[in-house]
């Protein structure tokens, strides 16, 4: 189940859940990708504070190989703007990336009610299927 995932952009972006290596993870199904985002609810009933705390993700890029880290994800809370970022991390194809960030990036920590993901190309071209599991915050 998505429990609250929703995409943010591009418009028309679907997100799933699907089977990956034995685990049930969120699936996201591209062809040249730019960027995309999703937001992750992180209380349903109101806000929280995560100054303290950290988020993990583990992030796949099942597709054709390229050279290198030519892509990136970075997380945000609540939303893409100044002061609200957390870290931007590069990868690459085929290869397993985790994701950590201290939540206290954010000067918006203190009253958090979402993440948003983000997951791009460098300018290299990528068709395949982004995979998402693990995200936690702890």
């Amino acid at each position: 189940m998505l429990d609250g995932i929703t995409p943010r952009a591009p418009a028309g972006l679907t997100l799933a859940v699907r089977n990956h290596a034995g685990n049930l993870a969120l699936a996201i199904d591209v062809t040249k990708l730019s960027e995309i985002s999703f937001k992750v609810p992180v209380c349903l009933s109101g806000n929280i504070q995560l100054q303290t705390k950290t988020l993990t993700a583990t992030v796949f890029f099942d597709g054709p190989s390229s050279a290198g880290d030519q892509y990136y994800m970075q997380t945000s809370v609540p939303a893409p703007m100044t002061n609200a970022y957390l870290l931007t991390k590069s990868l690459s194809a085929n290869a397993y990336l985790t994701y950590s960030a201290p939540m206290s990036m954010s000067q918006f920590a203190n009253t958090a009610t979402d993440v948003v993901f983000q997951i791009g190309s460098f300018g290299e071209q990528f068709t395949g299927t982004i995979w998402v599991d693990d995200i936690k915050i702890q």
